[in-house]
């Protein structure tokens, strides 16, 4: 699945789970690698703390708003949905190939941090396919 794919699928959770989402992110911060400056971290930032769970918006959105079925359906769901590195994970389950797989994880963090600094300037209606023209 693309770049462009997963942050869509991400962006139509966002849209369905936190209307509104867009205006919580500041670009400025974007950092995929960072629990609080990621997507997830900085939409669910102010619902995490008010939880008192001591977990970053990233943490809480995985741990308390994705359904058992979501995780059922996509056990790769923060990487499916372009919250995270997919070469990060298969870095991480072959910890061998860690060294040479470093460089193509950073240059996938980089394009996801691209594609959701685009998808965040997309209207919703200009959004209906799962992958957005360029």
């Amino acid at each position: 699945m693309s770049v462009q794919e997963r942050v869509a699928r991400g962006t139509r959770w966002l849209d369905r789970v936190q209307p509104g989402w867009r205006d919580a992110l500041e670009l400025g911060r974007l950092d995929l690698a960072s629990g609080d400056d990621c997507v997830l971290g900085q939409v669910f930032a102010e619902e995490a703390k008010a939880r008192g769970h001591g977990l970053c918006g990233y943490s809480y959105a995985l741990r308390d708003l994705l359904t058992p079925a979501e995780r059922l359906d996509c056990p790769d769901w923060p990487s499916a949905h372009g919250f995270e590195s997919l070469q990060l994970s298969l870095v991480c389950r072959n910890p061998r190939d860690a060294l040479a797989g470093l460089a193509d994880v950073d240059d996938e963090i980089a394009a996801l941090e691209a594609d959701w600094r685009r998808m965040i300037h997309v209207p919703r209606d200009e959004f209906a396919s799962p992958v957005p023209t360029r």
